[in-house]
């Protein structure tokens, strides 16, 4: 294409008129999705990791690691939707070909390796992220091989098939099992939270004790000196 469509400067390579198209939107839609993906991922990463101090379950610190893994194959999936959105050279097919599969393994690993950890520590189910990553390939792969070629739009639409489910799946870990877990791991526990509330009423209850001790001893005092005062004076007396 010669002549960049709306929304495009002249001096864009076509590489990139997915992104700034107006008359074809998905490749913008997606890049704003993606771009909000990849901030979101990234917040959520700091978040964890500021947090880590401060989680008292030892049980929750030995998943951070997982979970910060997982966020950075997220965060990555975010990125390679740009890919996807510009048009293909010898940059961007090498790249979506390396990373496609490595990002995708490295989320499905800490999945499983989370999924083996819940035999041990209860916590937000992993099976509504993988179950619905897997119906969301399931749903490319007919309209890939199916769909596009039923609809006379076989080349021109693999890219943005590919792009909408990548962003798609990308944004189901993030909803379904990053946001869960950061606030599962940075809530207070349970015992946490009690130790925090008895805390006060024991102090209260040390210093009731010390107080009666202490009036207590007055008074043993004052009743022995009341004792010995009368019998002094007989003493004299006689």
């Amino acid at each position: 294409q010669t002549t960049p469509p709306s929304g495009c400067g002249k001096d864009l390579s076509p590489l990139y008129y997915n992104l700034c198209d107006l008359s074809a939107a998905w490749g913008i839609v997606l890049e704003a999705v993606a771009s909000l993906g990849v901030v979101a991922s990234f917040v959520l990463t700091i978040v964890l990791v500021a947090s880590l101090p401060f989680v008292q379950d030892p049980q929750k610190k030995s998943l951070v690691a997982t979970q910060v893994f997982f966020l950075l194959g997220t965060f990555g999936l975010f990125c390679l939707t740009f890919d996807f959105i510009v048009g293909p050279d010898f940059s961007t097919c090498t790249s979506r070909r390396f990373l496609f599969g490595v990002l995708f393994g490295i989320c499905f690993s800490c999945l499983l390796a989370h999924a083996v950890a819940l035999n041990f520590l209860p916590g937000p189910s992993t099976r509504a992220t993988p179950g619905l990553s897997m119906a969301i390939w399931v749903a490319w792969m007919v309209m890939y091989l199916y769909g596009n070629q039923r609809a006379g739009k076989k080349p021109s639409w693999d890219d943005p098939t590919l792009a909408i489910a990548l962003v798609s799946n990308a944004c189901t870990f993030l909803l379904l099992y990053v946001i869960p877990e950061v606030t599962h791991v940075t809530r207070r526990g349970s015992e946490q939270a009690f130790e925090d509330d008895v805390y006060p009423t024991r102090g209260v209850g040390y210093e009731t004790i010390l107080k009666e001790q202490k009036s207590q001893s007055m008074f043993v005092e004052n009743k022995a000196f009341s004792m010995d005062e009368p019998s002094f004076g007989r003493h004299r007396g006689s």
